[in-house]
């Protein structure tokens, strides 16, 4: 079915509003904090950015800090998403059939409604399969291959019929590995020490990651063990066998150890520690008053040592150094200072004689000594002293009746300062005439802004212009017919946009005048100054949806008229934009909202194949995956009459071939039926249960059994009984090809060499 495209994808923007924070340094920063369902463009620097940003930009004294958060959508309405398969396609949880092109409207995870194009292409693709295995490898036709190879299979698939071309690696398993080495008095091979000449085996894994058995046999022992020992020491080292070692060298230690001799062998490094202070040479240091040697203060001319570790062999060594004093400390100030004149003495107390002697006006250097007490310490004070100019003036030009400080950006953010408390706050005053603004006889606040290379405040004149905006009305009104929203603009290429909803379920008439501010102007006093009117008289109809409530076993195939919008067989709502309009022109919607119950999965247990006479006790088994089961009703053969209500069937003298049958209710009313045929044969012993595993089920194609026992055959019967798969089967397991079955129920029947059977249900899902 063909989905509506919607006329445009509306992606809603939320920015926060803009915060100012003044930092310890006094820099102004302001935060946008940005949410969109899309791209989104960021007007200071006009970069767009697409996925997840944090960035700042520094313009002048003002620093701007961006949080983007772009929010999941999908907005491929132009080029379409290519879905395709071989037989069938799924998208978004729906299986098509046949080739169909349809727009698809998405909700994402975050709430942005989005429009996709999809097109479906069934076709009979060839496919490639790379595979590879160890020892063998059955393909998906059920072919067994033990060797590499490449091949092109066809596989007919109801009426689909396609090509498989198979690119094998069949990686070999190894067996008969022999080795054969030689030790001394015995052999360590993974966890296991050989001490015999018998031939042990070790599960490895190769390179390609098969299995291999790998033999191993010790030809002979040579009667001696040798190990050697790499040693690392300081100054000396004590092995357990001999007397104290001060030199670096090989050292062999030799004994026996019943009749295998053992040579240990020590391969020594001694290290000397350089711990000696009489021959240590102390290195020569020139300091003021005093030195700091890691954590200790030195403050005499003695030789002072300290023991550090040698990188090699972590030995200890020794370090000397004696100092020199001066009898001067050095102390060095760099100032960069905002204002008239600099007053030393104010920020450094340790100067003699305070007052107008330490006052400068200009970029200065200079050193002042002083000495220390009774012969004690000096120390050196120096100031390297920057002015900075405190004064500017810009120029403003504004649209508008009036400016409000700290509205625009860059330049146009100021911190003012209280004329009575002199503290720093945000710099929001209302200017209603041109003119020039900085301190007036009112007592009109200082405008002041900090350098970013100097950390200094600027007392700032603002030189403002205003310019009132024209009024300009459109000429004839704007009437409009929407569904469900629409945004309008009273000028197209600027303002302020509105954007109108109707969330109700009537059309509802908008008629009203709407106002743009257009007010830019730029920095040379040109540019656009005017105020776009309108007069928009809006129709806002709404679409149609409508909610299905089913309730399925296993599956549901959901129809409009005779076309499948997709097979569901799992619960949950599914939404289709249906190629039709409303009275009002606008999308008709089809809401599913599906509750899927499952039918139970029932093994029956007993004796089925007798001899001529005998009793059997059938019984109804779930499986632990089954769903609870609230009935079971026993039928013998096409009869429609219950013979039992319980989870047992008795059959007492059994002397002919005997069908059953088995209904299985759900607590969700979902019936399962199983099949099986009671034998009375001759010379035919005990039927025990077998343990079986299929996979995968529900299936669409191939099926396989793997049983613990060698198997005979397996079976598929539909719901009445009927034979409809038959295949015999050597060895563990099977595959079986269901491509001839329509979607349903099917009783599997599995035959085991040795005449024992099992019946597992299986669903096929097409």
């Amino acid at each position: 079915m063909m989905k509506k495209v919607l006329v445009s994808l509306l992606m809603a923007v939320v920015s926060l509003p803009a915060l100012f924070a003044q930092a310890n340094d006094g820099q102004v920063i302001k935060i946008d904090t940005v949410t969109t369902c899309g791209q989104y463009t960021w007007p200071r620097n006009n970069t767009v950015y697409s996925n997840d940003t944090v960035t700042t930009l520094t313009t002048g004294d003002t620093t701007f800090i961006l949080y983007f958060t772009k929010l999941l959508s999908y907005v491929d309405t132009a080029e379409a998403q290519q879905v395709t398969g071989n037989c069938s396609a799924t998208w978004n949880d729906v299986t098509f059939t046949s080739s169909r092109t349809f727009f698809d409207t998405l909700t994402s995870t975050m709430g942005c409604d989005s429009v996709v194009k999809i097109e479906v292409k069934i076709a009979l693709d060839d496919s490639v399969i790379v595979a590879s295995a160890c020892g063998s490898y059955t393909a998906p036709w059920g072919t067994v291959y033990t060797e590499s190879t490449d091949v092109e299979e066809t596989i007919v698939e109801g009426d689909c019929e396609m090509n498989k071309h198979l690119t094998l690696t069949v990686n070999p398993t190894y067996s008969d590995i022999n080795v054969e080495v030689e030790a001394g008095c015995n052999y360590t091979w993974g966890d296991m020490v050989i001490t015999d000449n018998e031939p042990h085996t070790l599960t490895l894994t190769t390179a390609a990651g098969c299995d291999s058995v790998v033999t191993l046999t010790v030809t002979a022992f040579t009667g001696m063990q040798v190990d050697t020992v790499h040693q690392v020491a300081c100054d000396f080292f004590k092995p357990d066998w001999r007397d104290t070692i001060f030199e670096t060298g090989v050292y062999t230690n030799s004994y026996n150890e019943g009749d295998c001799e053992v040579q240990n062998t020590l391969d020594l490094v001694i290290v000397k520690s350089n711990n000696d202070t009489l021959n240590t040479e102390p290195e020569q240091i020139t300091a003021g008053c005093f030195y700091m040697w890691g954590t200790d203060t030195i403050t005499n001319t003695d030789v002072h040592y300290k023991l550090f570790k040698s990188t090699v062999g972590g030995c200890d060594s020794l370090a000397a150094i004696q100092l020199a004093f001066t009898g001067v400390q050095n102390d060095t100030s760099f100032v960069s200072y905002c204002g008239a004149t600099y007053r030393w003495s104010n920020y450094n107390k340790a100067l003699p004689n305070p007052g107008n002697t330490y006052d400068y006006t200009t970029d200065t250097t200079v050193s002042v000594l002083v000495e220390g007490e009774d012969g004690g310490c000096s120390t050196r004070y120096t100031l390297v002293l920057t002015m900075v100019n405190e004064y500017d003036t810009i120029n403003k030009y504004y649209c508008g009746e009036e400016w409000v400080y700290g509205t625009g950006s860059g330049n146009d953010k100021f911190k003012v300062e209280n004329p009575t408390t002199h503290a720093l706050v945000d710099g929001y005053d209302t200017l209603r005439a041109s003119g020039y603004y900085s301190q007036t006889a009112d007592g009109r606040p200082y405008i002041y802004v900090k350098s970013t290379s100097t950390q200094c405040r600027t007392m700032r004149t603002v030189h403002l212009t205003l310019r009132n905006p024209e009024k300009r009305n459109r000429p004839t009104d704007a009437v409009v017919t929407a569904c469900d929203e629409y945004s309008f603009k009273a000028d197209s290429k600027r303002g302020d946009k509105h954007t109108f909803t109707n969330k109700g379920t009537e059309p509802i008439v908008i008629d009203t005048v709407l106002i743009h501010y257009e007010h830019s102007q730029n920095q040379s006093g040109t540019g656009s100054c005017y105020d776009s009117i309108a007069h928009l008289v809006l129709t806002l109809n709404t679409k149609t949806i409508t909610d299905t409530v089913v309730s399925e076993c296993d599956s549901f195939k959901w129809m409009a008229g005779d076309e499948v919008i997709g097979i569901f067989t799992t619960s949950g709502e599914y939404r289709d934009t249906l190629d039709a309009r409303n009275e009002y022109n606008c999308l008709k919607i089809a809401n599913l909202k599906l509750t899927i119950n499952y039918t139970p999965t029932v093994d029956i247990e007993g004796d089925w194949m007798l001899q001529p006479g005998e009793s059997t006790v059938l019984h109804a088994v779930p499986t632990a995956e089954s769903a609870p089961i609230r009935n079971y009703a026993w039928y013998m053969g096409n009869s429609n009459n219950v013979v039992s209500t319980s989870d047992s069937l008795v059959l007492t003298n059994v002397t002919a071939n005997t069908d059953v049958r088995l209904q299985s209710t759900s607590t969700t009313n979902c019936t399962a039926t199983n099949w099986i045929t009671v034998t009375s044969n001759l010379g035919i012993g005990e039927v025990e249960s077998l343990n079986v595993n299929v996979y995968p089920n529900p299936a669409s194609r191939f099926v396989t059994i793997e049983c613990t026992e060698a198997l005979r055959g397996v079976e598929v019967y539909n719901e009445v009984g009927q034979q409809l798969v038959s295949r015999q089967a050597a060895g563990n397991s099977v595959t079986i090809d269901l491509a001839g079955l329509a979607s349903g129920h099917y009783t599997l029947r599995v035959n085991s060499a040795d005449g024992k059977n099992i019946t597992r249900k299986i669903i096929v899902n097409k």
